[in-house]
Formats: C-alpha cells, structure tokens, sequence
C-alpha cells in the first residue's frame, strides 16, 4: 500500500510538472522569451498594424520589457567613447552598449530583438522562462563586463520611476564630475 502511495504522488509529481511547463509555454505566468522575441520581431519587422487588441497590446510592451531586463541586469548606455573625459566614463564606455553607436533609433528592443536574431534566435528553455532571462543573455554576450564595470566606477543602477521612465536609482556621482570636466574643457572646432 506503501509503494502504492508513493507512486501515486510521483505521478501527481510529473503531472503538476507537465501542466507547470505547458502554462509556461502559454505564458500564463509571464511573458516568456520566446514570446517576446516572436512578438517583437513581428512588431519590428511588420509593415502592417497589429491585426487584433492582444496582438496591439503585446507590440506595446517590447521596449518596457526590454529596458527593465537590461536595467534589471546592471547594464547602462554609455555616452560616445570619444567623447568621454574622465576614468569611470571612459571604463563604462568601453565596456557597455553606446547610446550614439549601438542603440538603434527603435530603442532598446529593437537592439534586444536584433542581438537575439543574430545568436541564433530563442533557445529551447526560453519557451518557459521569462523574457528577462533571454533578454539579459543577448546583453551579456555582446558586453560582458557592462554590468561590473558600471558597479566598479560607481555608477547607480537604472530603476523603474514614476510615469514608465527609468532613472538612477540615487545620486550619479560620476556623471556630474564628468559633466564638470566636459564643462571646464576649452572649445574645440568639433564642438561647435
């Protein structure tokens, strides 16, 4: 009766676990990557409005989803390497996505969608897992050491504020002495 027992909850087990994974799939829980990146590639690539409010509503939702995974990641754009003057600018520059030369004009997503494209598009895992995860991934394979560069030259975190816009999570220490140096550099031919 024992083993009965025990081969009845096994069973109840794997199929807890197969209903888990199916939801997954479905994205009952949350979003997942491969949804993500079905949706947004779609939205990017479309020359067509969406064709129903579910189809509207996901396409509205890459660029926020994509901004709080990179943000989440510890990731930041950096301003454009040659322009940055002082040692923590220059470090984050070197080591993260640039604002003026990696971010295309769509946004965050669009690079999102593309990096993901280019690696080879969703793995088998990201029908389960949320759109973070894939998202963070493509990030780190193309700027690696963002994440700890930002956090060694003590820039904050980008957070989540008021209104869907994201800003430093505390004071930007070294972004106001790099604007400082900016300011007290003299004017060049380049500059005007």
């Amino acid at each position: 009766m024992k083993e009965e027992a025990q081969g009845c909850v096994i069973l109840l087990l794997l199929l807890c676990g197969f209903v888990a994974a199916f939801a997954a799939d479905q994205g009952m829980f949350y979003t997942t990557g491969k949804q993500w990146f079905d949706s947004c590639w779609t939205a990017q690539h479309s020359k067509r409005q969406a064709a129903s409010p579910e189809e509207a509503v996901s396409w509205g939702k890459c660029e926020k989803t994509a901004a709080f995974a990179v943000f989440e990641a510890g990731f930041m754009f950096a301003d454009d390497p040659g322009q940055s003057i002082t040692g923590p600018a220059r470090a984050v520059a070197a080591a993260c996505p640039s604002s003026w030369s990696d971010l295309p004009i769509g946004g965050i997503a669009v690079l999102g969608v593309n990096l993901v494209e280019q690696d080879g598009g969703p793995s088998f895992l990201d029908r389960f897992t949320p759109a973070s995860r894939l998202i963070g991934r493509a990030y780190r394979k193309k700027w690696p050491g963002c994440p700890a560069a930002r956090l060694a030259n003590h820039f904050p975190r980008l957070v989540p504020k008021p209104g869907g816009e994201f800003g430093w999570d505390g004071p930007c220490q070294p972004c106001v002495v790099e604007e400082r140096a900016r300011a007290a550099r003299p004017a060049t031919d380049v500059d005007s």
